[in-house]
């Protein structure tokens, strides 16, 4: 996790040079956009997967422009890690997302938006039948609500392309309870922090 923060930093500042003789290009985002990122991240809630998780990450989102400073469109955010004992975790919000420009030529954006939530586990398990070995899985799910929040910059390397490095919070509500499941006892909330990578088309 630190050597991929201290990767975004370096990617920022080799890149802001260029950026700043050319900001003007970034108040040419108009139309249908899309983006995507990847990267890595932690579970924070300590009653889930046992806190601060670290796994991966990565992001999609598209939608259209209403201004220079003002982008709307929807989000897909998700986080997966290896939870021992043959089991994946999978963290997931499903957004409708604001994007907001403080400056139509620079690159520093706030994202924000309300969230469907989901969490999910999933477990290998091999079971021999007449002396074969078949290879199964079972799953659990949780759905509810939450919210979609972060910034970012837009780094422009092309005329319609940007590298977008980026930090997303997500926050995530469920009906508290304890279950007999993969997921054993599911908190009232969750939180997730993420590190991305990615590229934005405008």
């Amino acid at each position: 996790m630190r050597g991929l923060m201290l990767s975004l930093l370096s990617t920022i500042m080799v890149s802001l040079p260029a950026q700043a003789q050319d900001s003007t290009m970034q108040s040419h985002r108009r139309g249908f956009w899309l983006g995507f990122g990847i990267g890595g991240g932690s579970n924070l809630t300590s009653t889930l997967d046992d806190g601060s998780k670290a796994g991966f990450a990565g992001l999609f989102r598209a939608g259209g422009t209403l201004s220079p400073k003002w982008l709307l469109g929807g989000e897909s955010t998700g986080w997966s890690a290896d939870v021992g004992d043959d089991s994946w975790a999978w963290r997931s919000n499903l957004s409708a997302i604001a994007i907001f420009y403080p400056s139509a030529s620079k690159g520093l954006f706030l994202k924000a938006g309300p969230s469907f939530a989901m969490i999910s586990e999933s477990r290998g398990t091999t079971v021999s039948v007449d002396g074969v070995d078949v290879r199964s899985s079972v799953s659990a799910s949780e759905t509810g609500f939450g919210a979609t929040l972060g910034a970012g910059y837009d780094i422009r390397i092309g005329r319609k392309l940007s590298l977008v490095p980026e930090v997303t919070y997500l926050l995530q509500a469920f009906d508290e309870r304890s279950t007999s499941t993969l997921l054993g006892d599911i908190p009232g909330t969750n939180s997730i922090l993420l590190f991305t990578l990615g590229l934005t088309f405008h």
